[in-house]
């Protein structure tokens, strides 16, 4: 009798619908070996490639346009595999094409982290598909709005992170960039509105599902995160400032503001504040 191991069962099942789905390019990155194993679909990371998302962006097959929140993507990847990555999976919505011969179309990346028992990731499975029209369309009706999220939305993401987490203490961080007026007056007001688009695109790459974050007002930006220690707030908000700097050569910088929910009972919306009056108070 032939036993049939369920893990290798179930990857013959996955490796025959990458087979068959011949628009999304399916392949394997064993990051620990430095191999990259096509797994079905379009094949578009040559042979004997160690680091696909470094082959992809050498051979152009990112818009320009999206270069910048690509590299935080890259940078978040690889920076998870060297010393670990808090998300389970990873992905990121970019302009890009499969080959030189191909016009720039939106594509949705997705990683998902394999990790071993001592919660090492030894591989990531990436999947990349291009945008179906209806995504198309849909992708431009939330670009014609703003990018805010509803504030009664948001504060029920917070309070529900809060509800999860008796426990755990919780920050709310809140961040600007100094000037920003100054900015529009330097670059431009088309620059300005790409330049929060960056940042928002960003964070949702820097940011878990556990960490979530609104664009406020104008340049104003809050993320409201679980935290064992100040070094903990310290050590993320380095993150945000080096994955947001440097946005095509731009000159700024950013002003924080924390605050600790430390009574439960008091609306969000006060933390909110507090964060508020702390990253002003720094101006």
């Amino acid at each position: 009798m032939n036993v049939v191991n369920e893990s290798e069962k179930y990857m013959d099942i996955i490796h025959s619908i990458f087979k068959n789905d011949v628009e999304t390019a399916h392949f394997l990155w064993k990051c620990t070996e430095k191999t990259v194993i096509y797994m079905g679909g379009r094949q578009i990371i040559a042979d004997g490639v160690t680091h696909p998302y470094e082959y992809i962006r050498e051979k152009g097959l990112i818009d320009p346009q999206f270069l910048p929140v690509f590299d935080v993507f890259r940078t978040s990847v690889e920076e998870g595999i060297e010393s670990g990555i808090k998300h389970g999976e990873l992905p990121l919505d970019v302009k890009m094409r499969f080959s030189d011969e191909e016009d720039f179309r939106f594509c949705h990346i997705y990683n998902l982290f394999q990790r071993d028992e001592n919660d090492r990731i030894t591989a990531v499975l990436v999947n990349i598909r291009p945008f179906t029209q209806k995504e198309e369309f849909d992708r431009k009706i939330v670009d014609s709005f703003s990018s805010d999220k509803d504030p009664a939305i948001y504060s029920k993401m917070i309070a529900e992170l809060i509800n999860r987490n008796p426990d755990k203490r919780i920050a709310f961080i809140q961040f600007d960039v100094e000037r920003f007026k100054l900015i529009n007056q330097t670059y431009g007001n088309e620059a300005g509105d790409e330049l929060i688009r960056f940042f928002n695109d960003s964070m949702h790459i820097i940011c878990t599902p556990e960490q979530p974050f609104c664009r406020l007002t104008a340049d104003v930006f809050m993320v409201v995160t679980c935290f064992e220690d100040e070094q903990e707030i310290i050590d993320f908000i380095h993150i945000i400032e080096s994955r947001l700097s440097g946005f095509n050569g731009m000159d700024y910088r950013f002003t924080f503001g924390v605050s600790e929910a430390t009574d439960r009972s008091r609306h969000t919306r006060y933390y909110g504040d507090l964060a508020s009056v702390a990253r002003k108070s720094i101006k």
